[in-house]
């Protein structure tokens, strides 16, 4: 008593009503699963084609160099999330070219939407961040592996480590940590402050 057992039949077919409706809720739950990874996958992939444009585009060596370093690990992400996404949905496999580059553009085009007239570096800071969201919601899935887990919490780990170099960037770069709200650089230290001299 108490214990879960398959049910008894007596006739062929006689559960094949309930085995229907079991199919149909794993294929359901199979199909959600499938979109939750293929966007989150997408999302990489948009925030690695971000960063790789502002590597283009960086005038200066130091930004050059950080964005170089932001694509390359975005770029080790994206292939073990996708090989991860194929273990665990052998039959839903990674979603179709075209979906992927759609998924993609409709992220980058929502991140440009955000900020009007943006800087390279405020278009990498907003999709850091909006992965960083994505890659939250999907470690409250309670039915992770712990492989996937361990996975996830390591971008997250990665991507916090990308934040503050970003930020750090920009208060070097710019004089100022938006994030923070502390304004230009030279009134919190005015020793950067250009003093005129008798």
């Amino acid at each position: 008593m108490g214990r879960l057992t398959k049910p008894e039949t007596t006739k062929k077919g006689e559960n094949m009503g309930v085995n229907r409706i079991t199919n149909r809720w794993a294929i359901r739950k199979a199909a959600v699963e499938a979109e939750k990874w293929a966007m989150l996958l997408a999302t990489v992939r948009a925030v690695a084609a971000v960063e790789q444009a502002a590597h283009w585009n960086a005038v200066d060596y130091g930004d050059h160099m950080l964005y170089e370093r932001l694509y390359y690990d975005t770029q080790e992400i994206i292939d073990d999330l996708a090989e991860r996404i194929l273990a665990l949905n052998p039959f839903t496999g990674v979603s179709m070219v075209s979906a992927q580059l759609s998924m993609m553009l409709q992220q980058i085009n929502r991140w440009q939407q955000m900020k009007p007239q943006m800087r390279d570096i405020d278009l990498v800071l907003i999709a850091e961040k909006d992965l960083q969201r994505l890659v939250r919601e999907c470690l409250k899935d309670t039915a992770l592996d712990p492989g996937m887990e361990a996975f996830l919490t390591g971008v997250l780990d990665r991507q916090n480590t990308s934040l503050y170099l970003i930020q750090q960037n920009e208060w070097a770069t710019y004089g100022s940590l938006p994030d923070r709200g502390l304004g230009p650089t030279k009134k919190y230290f005015p020793l950067f402050d250009s003093a005129k001299t008798d």
